[in-house]
C-alpha cells in the first residue's frame, strides 16, 4: 500500500520516473547480513555467540553501564511488522537490577506499526513522550 502510494506521489507530484527498481529494505539486504556477535557484558541471560538480531542483551548492558539511560517503548495493538509481545517480552526479560527495571518504559496505542498514521494515537503517544521526557529531565 505505501510503495504503491509512495509511487503514485513521486510520479504524479514530483514527475520523477525512473525504470531502476525500487527496494523497501535494500537488496539482498537481509540474506547477506550476518548478526553474529558476542553480546557486551558477556551476554547475560543469553550467553554465547548472538545468531540472530537481538539487541536486549546489549541494550541491558548499556542501561547498567549508564543507569541514567532510559528507554520508551511505544507499540501498535495492531502492528504486523513487529511480534508485539516480542519486543514486551525481550525488553522485560533483560535481566536488569530491580531498581533499573523502572528505566524501561512502554506505551500501547490503537495504531499499527507506524503510530503516528492515527491521528488519535499519535496525539496520545505525543503525549506520553513529553511526559516521559519530563520525567528524564527532572532526574
Amino acid at each position: 500500500m505505501y510503495v504503491g502510494a509512495f509511487h503514485d506521489y513521486i510520479q504524479r507530484e514530483l514527475k520523477y520516473l525512473s525504470q531502476e527498481p525500487y527496494y523497501t529494505s535494500g537488496p539482498g539486504l537481509n540474506e547477506n547480513w550476518d548478526f553474529k556477535h558476542k553480546a557486551a557484558g558477556g551476554g547475560l541471560g543469553r550467553a554465547g555467540e548472538q545468531t540472530a538480531p537481538d539487541v536486549a542483551v546489549d541494550l541491558a548492558d548499556a542501561i547498567r553501564k549508564n543507569p541514567k539511560l532510559r528507554v520508551f517503548s511505544a507499540n501498535g495493538y495492531f502492528d504486523l511488522a513487529t511480534p508485539f509481545f516480542s519486543t514486551e517480552y525481550d525488553l522485560s526479560h533483560m535481566d536488569l537490577p530491580e531498581k533499573l527495571v523502572k528505566n524501561v518504559q512502554f506505551g500501547y496505542y490503537p495504531a499499527g506499526h507506524m503510530v503516528y498514521l492515527n491521528v488519535d494515537a499519535l496525539k496520545e503517544m505525543k503525549a506520553d513522550v513529553a511526559k516521559f521526557y519530563a520525567l528524564a529531565q527532572q532526574r
